[in-house]
C-alpha cells in the first residue's frame, strides 16, 4: 500500500542531525547538553490557524509541566509518495524540542531528567497536551 504512518519504528533521537537545521536546538545543545532534553513528534491540524492554536496549547502545557520549549522544527515530508487518502488527510508534521526549565538551579543539577524519569515527564506532558487541546477546540479529530 501507499499509506502508512511508520508506527513502531524506534530510534535514538539524532539531536545533532536536527540541530543542523534548527538553531534553537543547536543553542540548547551547546549551552546545556542533551540531558533533560526531549522531542515530541506532533501531528498538527493542516489549517495554519488551528496549528497556531495547537502550538500555543503545547507551549503552555510544556511550561506548566516544568519544561521550556527550545525549538520547533517542521519535518521534511514528500507528499508525492502518499496515496490519495493519506494525502487528503495529511496533517502538519512538526517536532518540538523541550528541556527542563529549572535546570539553572544548583539543587536540580544533581537530579537530571534522564531515562525513565524524563520519559515519565514527557508522557505526563503528552497527556496534559491532549486534555488541553480537547478543552481548547472540543475534539482531537476536529
Amino acid at each position: 500500500g501507499r499509506s502508512g504512518d511508520g508506527a513502531g519504528i524506534l530510534t535514538e533521537i539524532p539531536f545533532l542531525l536536527y540541530a543542523a537545521d534548527t538553531p534553537g536546538l543547536a543553542r540548547a545543545l551547546e549551552t546545556r547538553g542533551k540531558d533533560h532534553l526531549g522531542c515530541l513528534m506532533l501531528f498538527l491540524p493542516p489549517e495554519e490557524s488551528r496549528a497556531t492554536i495547537a502550538r500555543k496549547v503545547i507551549e503552555e502545557c510544556a511550561e506548566g509541566a516544568g519544561f521550556q520549549v527550545v525549538a520547533w522544527r517542521q519535518t521534511p515530508v514528500n507528499p508525492e509518495v502518499l496515496g490519495p487518502t493519506a494525502k487528503e488527510s495529511m496533517p502538519k508534521i512538526e517536532q518540538v524540542f523541550v528541556m527542563r526549565a529549572d535546570i539553572g538551579s544548583v539543587a536540580q543539577k544533581d537530579k537530571p531528567w534522564r531515562g525513565r524519569v524524563l520519559e515519565r515527564a514527557l508522557y505526563l506532558l503528552r497527556r496534559s497536551i491532549r486534555g488541553a487541546w480537547i478543552r481548547a477546540v472540543g475534539s482531537i479529530k476536529n
